[in-house]
């Protein structure tokens, strides 16, 4: 069952898609970009909470994702960590440099 604030959350997606629908097609919540949807959209197609004005129960108690949510999520997409970049090594850098140009 849901909390007052995501019936709310889950009223303006249904509007937000039915805005999105065109010629009578049905849009899925997953076709929507992400980068275009309200704080509060996000929240809820994420599965966790956003701390702010918009979200009442992040003042009365913690907001992001439960630990289990954080646990799972970990074992399924790994670390959320950027790959570093290739370094060039001084002796190619140097070779490349004095031969091309």
């Amino acid at each position: 069952e849901l909390s007052g604030s995501a019936e709310l959350v889950r009223q303006r997606l249904d509007l937000h898609l039915r805005r999105q629908t065109s010629c009578g097609e049905d849009v899925a919540a997953s076709d929507i970009p992400i980068h275009s949807l309200e704080r509060a959209d996000l929240a809820l197609r994420l599965r966790t909470s956003i701390p702010g004005d918009e979200d009442p129960s992040c003042q009365l108690q913690p907001c992001g994702l439960a630990n289990s949510e954080a646990e799972r999520r970990l074992q399924q997409d790994g670390p959320n960590e950027l790959t570093p970049p290739e370094v060039e090594s001084v002796v190619y850098k140097f070779l490349r440099t004095a031969f091309t140009g």
